[in-house]
């Protein structure tokens, strides 16, 4: 049984306080020091170890609930720096005009009611005036029918120097105003023609963005993950009327996290990174404080009155997904081609869907217009409207002018208007009748002797591919054996079609000849449209067999093994002179 000798303990622990390099502990347990000093020692080692404690204690809660430090690096070469979200939003809009059921023109509440409505910014002055004509208006078709869209704001604009599409770059983006239109912004829909986010580093130098407006705007500048809202700071918006011109600088500061940050629970590090959204912000996809604003603004209007003003960002319905462009890859000149989109619009309102070749319009869907469909004249582009809808459009008898790149604009309605754009390229091919033409200069070869052979597909565009094959083998390109080499030429009168001549040479192989023939064939294909071959046989001429022989007797067996060495050739040779001899003595 084990007894707890406190005695001996104490020894123990006295001998360990004496030895020990805790400064001031051996002085507690020395019996030649004086009390005093050792009570001094005593509160003085119990204060260092409640210290101690204390900051282990602190260290520990704040690696758990304060776990980001904010550090100041200057010492680094390579740095990129993100260019700031640049938001136009309309600020004046004197188009407003009206139908023979709307309201006459020359109604001033009405038409200060909808000024306020279209450009609505969380006051509606108007609105305290009385108006019956207002009653019966649709705000969100108001908003569509009369908020200018982005060529409408801007006409050039230019990066580093470098004039841009403004409309490619600044694309839709709902906010509390309505739709305005944004660079650089994590929130909008990139188009095939969106650049990715703009940035500085040390080669380029500064960032210089350059805006032409054609009306009066309001600028707002913040970070690609925010978006403007009612309470922006008004340090970082600025109101631009025509015929001003202002040069804004500013200077940007950006946070560059370790990469262990993202592994560390959003409890604990009390922040979010803009693609971690929490399910109760709705109104936009990527997290930020102004987001934040906005879904508090949106879920006090449903609090207090089940419903948004008509610029709020929906947030109850995702609109215009699976966003998809179908277009045959190649189809013969002459036939009828039908290029579809194909989109869901959950519960939203389809706007328009828009058909460009190249960066021309040549078809519109307005399903509010009647009629809803409209043509816009473009070469080489023949529309079948009876056959064009809001998920297709036909194309009638077209031709190698007509390929080139399609692109499916889609636009849902009010007030999102979510646009996607899609786009894929028509290879419109001139097919020929005929088929290709084998050629080769001898179609009997001796034995070990090489082969070339040519094969020309007819004139096509596009040109053809041509496959080879050897007794119904495809030919490897890679073969050391056997190698090929192709050229294109034009057709002497049509310079658009192209003839495709093929050449394959054939090292010496007696294994390519089966019963001393060869069968050589070529592949002319054009994608699925064409399919037509060539081929013909070759054959090897036998080789010449000559008789040898030799004696099997063992004693011959040292002699040399030539034809002169065998005494049978001998005996032959003896018999013919004898026979000859005889003749020649007949005749005499």
């Amino acid at each position: 049984m084990f007894k707890c000798d406190s005695k001996r303990i104490g020894r123990t622990l006295r001998q360990y306080a004496k030895n020990c390099s805790l400064h001031g502990l051996h002085y507690i347990v020395d019996q030649d020091v004086n009390y005093f000093k050792r009570a001094f020692y005593a509160v003085f080692f119990v204060g260092c170890l409640y210290g101690t404690v204390i900051g282990i204690m602190y260290s520990y809660n704040s690696f758990v609930y304060n776990s980001i430090s904010f550090v100041t690096e200057t010492t680094y070469l390579n740095w990129n720096t993100t260019f700031p979200a640049v938001t136009v939003c309309e600020m004046t809009n004197t188009e407003v005009s009206f139908s023979d059921e709307e309201p006459p023109n020359d109604d001033s509440v009405v038409q200060e009611f909808i000024s306020d409505i279209i450009l609505f910014t969380g006051s509606c002055y108007s609105c305290a005036e009385p108006c019956q004509e207002c009653k019966r208006l649709n705000f969100s078709d108001l908003v569509r029918r009369y908020r200018k869209n982005c060529s409408s704001l801007l006409s050039k604009c230019k990066w580093n120097g470098e004039e841009f599409n403004c409309c490619d770059k600044f694309l839709p983006l709902e906010t509390e105003y309505g739709v305005c239109f944004s660079l650089n912004s994590l929130h909008t829909s990139k188009s095939s023609n969106s650049p990715s986010i703009l940035k500085c580093d040390r080669k380029s130098g500064p960032g210089t963005l350059e805006i032409l407006a054609v009306d009066d705007i309001r600028l707002y500048f913040h970070a690609p993950e925010d978006v403007p809202y009612i309470n922006s700071d008004p340090e970082l918006r600025k109101d631009i009327v025509l015929g001003e011109s202002y040069n804004i600088s500013f200077t940007v500061t950006e946070i560059s996290n370790d990469e262990g940050v993202k592994y560390l629970p959003v409890e604990r590090r009390h922040c979010r990174f803009p693609n971690e959204l929490p399910p109760e912000i709705k109104v936009h996809n990527f997290y930020s404080y102004s987001s934040c604003i906005v879904q508090c603004h949106a879920d006090a209007h449903y609090e207090f009155c089940n419903c948004t003003h008509h610029h709020m960002p929906y947030f109850s319905v995702t609109a215009l997904t699976n966003v998809h462009i179908r277009i045959p890859e190649v189809v013969r000149a002459g036939d009828t081609v039908t290029l579809a989109c194909d989109y869901d619009l959950e519960k939203a309102a389809l706007y328009t869907i828009k058909w460009y070749k190249e960066d021309y319009e040549f078809y519109r869907f307005v399903p509010k217009e009647s009629p809803p469909s409209r043509v816009f004249l473009v070469p080489s582009i023949s529309v079948d409207v009876s056959r064009s809808n809001s998920k297709e459009v036909t194309l009638t008898n077209v031709d190698k002018e007509t390929a080139g790149n399609f692109k499916c604009e889609v636009s849902a309605d009010a007030p999102l208007f979510h646009t996607e754009i899609r786009s894929a390229h028509l290879c419109v091919a001139d097919i020929p009748n005929d088929g290709p033409i084998l050629e080769t200069r001898l179609h009997k070869v001796e034995p070990g002797a090489g082969i070339t052979a040519n094969c020309t597909s007819p004139a096509s565009h596009p040109p053809m591919n041509i496959t080879w094959y050897i007794n119904d083998v495809e030919v490897n390109p890679a073969s050391s054996s056997i190698q090929t080499e192709s050229k294109v030429t034009e057709h002497e009168i049509y310079s658009n079609l192209k003839r495709v001549q093929s050449i394959i040479h054939i090292r010496p192989n007696s294994k390519l000849f089966a019963n001393s023939k060869m069968k050589l064939r070529c592949l002319a294909t054009m994608y699925t449209l064409y399919r037509q071959t060539a081929e013909l046989d070759i054959e090897e001429n036998a080789p010449l067999l000559a008789l040898v022989m030799a004696t099997d007797s063992p004693k011959h067996a040292d002699k040399p093994s030539g034809a002169f060495s065998s005494p049978r050739f001998g005996s032959v040779l003896f018999l013919t002179t004898v026979l000859m001899s005889l003749r020649l003595f007949c005749n005499t």
